[in-house]
C-alpha cells in the first residue's frame, strides 16, 4: 500500500464469481542509490509469478442532491487470495477494507483512467443461498 492511500470500508454484493488471472513473473531494472559507491546504479529485481482475483461489487449510494438511492459498481482487485480463502461467489454480501488505485492507459489514441478497489481485508457477511436441487 502506498503511504498516501486512505483506507476505507465498502459494503456490497458480488456481481459474479471472481475471475482468476495469472500474472507471470519478470525481471525489472530500476535505478537505485548505492551508498557504497555513492552513485545511482541500475539494479535488477525479480518479481515472482502472482495470482490476481478480480470481481465487482454493487454498492448503494445516496445522491446528496436528490436524496435518491443509486447502485454503483466498484471493480475490486484481490492480490492476497482472500476470495479463495473465503470462497466468495456471486450474490454474497461482503465487507471490504482497502483503498482505491487509479490506472492510466490509452485506448484508440485517447488517454483514459480507470479506478479499482484494492482489497486488504475481506469478510463475508451473508452468503447467497445455493439453488435447491430437485
Amino acid at each position: 500500500m502506498t503511504s498516501n492511500a486512505t483506507t476505507i470500508t465498502l459494503f456490497g454484493n458480488v456481481g459474479k464469481d471472481p475471475e482468476v488471472r495469472q500474472i507471470p513473473g519478470k525481471d525489472i531494472v530500476k535505478k537505485v542509490y548505492d551508498p557504497i559507491v555513492d552513485e545511482v546504479v541500475e539494479k535488477t529485481f525479480s518479481l515472482p509469478e502472482r495470482e490476481l482475483r478480480t470481481f465487482s461489487v454493487a454498492v448503494n449510494y445516496t445522491d446528496p442532491e436528490t436524496g435518491e438511492e443509486e447502485v454503483r459498481w466498484k471493480f475490486c482487485e484481490d492480490w492476497n487470495g482472500l476470495c479463495a480463502a473465503n470462497l466468495v461467489r456471486q450474490g454474497d454480501r461482503l465487507r471490504l477494507t482497502g483503498y482505491f488505485r487509479e490506472h492510466c492507459y490509452e485506448k484508440d489514441g485517447e488517454r483514459r483512467t480507470a479506478t479499482s478497489f484494492v482489497v486488504q481485508e475481506l469478510q463475508v457477511l451473508r452468503r447467497r443461498r445455493a439453488p435447491e436441487v430437485p
